[in-house]
C-alpha cells in the first residue's frame, strides 16, 4: 500500500470515528457497545497514522524507517491491530470500571434505605431550576429516598461546555456528584449561589455581576476570630443573589456557624432555585464508599442555613459594588497590562543582545514566560490594589 492510499484510509478512519462518536455522545451511557466499536477503530487509524508519520520521517533509497526494521514493525497493519487491541482494552477496563461503580452506588443505596437508578434523563430533573443544570449532559447513579426525615436526591452529574466554531470547537465534560434537598418549608429560601473564588474571576465577577460581600453588621462588634472568619470568608467565597434578598440571605448564610463549615473546605458550591438547594463540590466524584457521609455533611449545611441556626446576626450582605472591588479590577488591568509589556520588553532586550544562542535556542520559551508574566503580575495587582483599598 503506497502513502496516498495509506492517507486515505486514515482519512476515511476518521471520518467513521467522528460519527461513532457523535452517536456515542447521544446512546453511549445506553449502550456501552458504542464505546467498544468506538475504541478499536479510534484506535486502528491512531496506529496507522502512527505507523506512516515514523516510517516516512526518514527514507533510504525510498525505503522508510520501520520498513527498514525487523517484522512485526515493518507492517503498517499490525501496529494499527496493536493500537485497536490497546483502545479495546482500555473501552473495556472503562466499562468494567462504570459497572463496578454502579455496583458499589447501588450497595450504598440499599444501606440507606434509598431508591437507585443507574441513569437519569435531563426531563427526570425537570423540577430543578439550577443554573448548574443548565449544560446537561447526562446524569448517572442516582440515589432518592430520605435521611432524618429529609428527602434527597443524589447522583453524577456531567455538564457539557462548547467553545470555538468550525474546526476550533471544543467539547469540555465535568462531572461532579450532586445532592438535591428541599429547602426549610417555614422559612422558605431566595435565590441565590455560593461558589469557591477564583483569583481571576472573582475579581471580574465582583465589578460586572450582583455579588454580594459580607460585612460586620453596623453597631456589632467583632473579636479577633470573627474577624479573621469574615476575612476568610469573602477572599475564598464569592456569594451572588438579588441585592433585595441581602438581609433574608443574611439571616440564614452570613452566620459563624455556616460560614465554618465552607471555610474549612473551600471546595463547596451551593446553590438555590427558591425551592431546593442543590450542594457540590466542582469537578469531584465522590466514592461510592464516601457518598453517604457526604449526604450527611450537605444535610448539616442545610441544617445550617436555617434563621433559628444563627448564633449572632454580627453579619450583614452588602453589594459588592464598592471602592475595593473597582480598585481590584483597576489593579488586575493594569497588572496584566505591566506584566505583558514587561516580558515583551525583556524578550526584545535578550534578542538583540545575544539573538543567535539565546533567542533562537529557547524559542518555544518565550511565549510562556510571557504568559506567566502577565497572569503573574495580573494577580499580584489586582491583590495590592484591594489590600491597600
Amino acid at each position: 500500500m503506497n502513502e496516498f492510499s495509506l492517507f486515505m484510509f486514515g482519512f476515511a478512519g476518521l471520518l467513521v470515528v467522528s460519527m461513532l462518536r457523535q452517536i456515542y455522545r447521544h446512546t453511549g451511557q445506553r449502550d456501552p457497545r458504542f464505546g467498544f466499536l468506538l475504541g478499536p477503530v479510534a484506535g486502528f487509524g491512531a496506529g496507522t497514522f502512527l505507523w506512516f508519520w515514523i516510517n516516512s520521517s526518514s527514507r533510504v533509497n525510498g525505503v522508510g524507517l520501520l520498513e527498514r526494521q525487523a517484522p512485526p514493525l515493518d507492517r503498517w497493519y499490525v501496529v494499527a491491530t496493536i493500537g485497536a487491541a490497546l483502545a479495546l482494552l482500555a473501552a473495556v477496563f472503562g466499562w468494567l470500571k462504570h459497572r463496578r461503580t454502579e455496583r458499589q452506588v447501588s450497595l450504598v443505596a440499599g444501606q440507606i434505605d434509598g431508591q437507585f437508578s443507574a441513569n437519569v434523563e435531563r426531563h427526570d430533573a425537570r423540577d430543578y431550576g439550577f443554573r448548574l443544570f443548565t449544560n446537561w449532559h447526562r446524569g448517572m447513579n442516582r440515589v432518592r429516598g430520605e435521611l432524618r426525615g429529609v428527602p434527597f436526591d443524589m447522583f453524577d452529574y456531567t455538564s457539557e461546555h462548547r467553545s470555538g466554531t468550525g474546526e476550533d470547537r471544543n467539547t469540555v465534560y465535568r462531572t461532579q456528584t450532586v445532592v438535591v434537598l428541599p429547602c426549610d418549608v417555614e422559612a422558605g429560601c431566595p435565590r441565590f449561589q455560593v461558589a469557591p473564588r477564583h483569583w481571576l474571576t472573582g475579581v471580574l465577577q465582583a465589578v460586572v455581576s450582583s455579588e454580594l460581600i459580607t460585612v460586620g453588621r453596623e453597631g456589632e462588634f467583632l473579636g479577633p476570630d470573627e474577624q479573621r472568619l469574615l476575612r476568610r470568608w469573602n477572599e475564598y467565597y464569592l456569594v451572588n443573589a438579588e441585592p433585595g434578598e441581602a438581609e433574608t440571605l443574611a439571616e440564614r448564610i452570613a452566620h459563624p456557624v455556616f460560614m465554618r463549615r465552607l471555610v474549612a473546605e473551600r471546595r463547596w458550591s451551593i446553590e438555590s432555585d427558591g425551592r431546593s438547594l442543590l450542594f457540590w463540590k466542582a469537578n469531584r466524584v465522590v466514592p461510592a464508599d464516601d457518598r453517604q457521609t457526604f449526604l450527611e455533611m450537605c444535610c448539616e449545611l442545610r441544617d445550617a442555613t436555617k434563621p433559628a441556626r444563627a448564633t449572632r446576626p454580627m453579619f450583614q450582605l452588602v453589594p459588592q459594588r464598592s471602592k475595593v472591588a473597582l480598585l481590584g479590577g483597576c489593579g488586575l488591568v493594569v497588572g496584566a497590562v505591566f506584566g505583558m509589556f514587561g516580558s515583551f520588553a525583556a524578550i526584545m532586550v535578550v534578542m538583540f543582545a545575544d539573538l543567535e544562542n539565546t533567542f533562537g535556542r529557547y524559542l518555544f520559551a518565550w511565549p510562556v514566560l510571557g504568559l506567566a508574566s502577565t497572569v503573574a503580575c495580573a494577580y499580584v495587582g489586582s491583590k495590592l490594589a484591594r489590600r491597600f483599598a
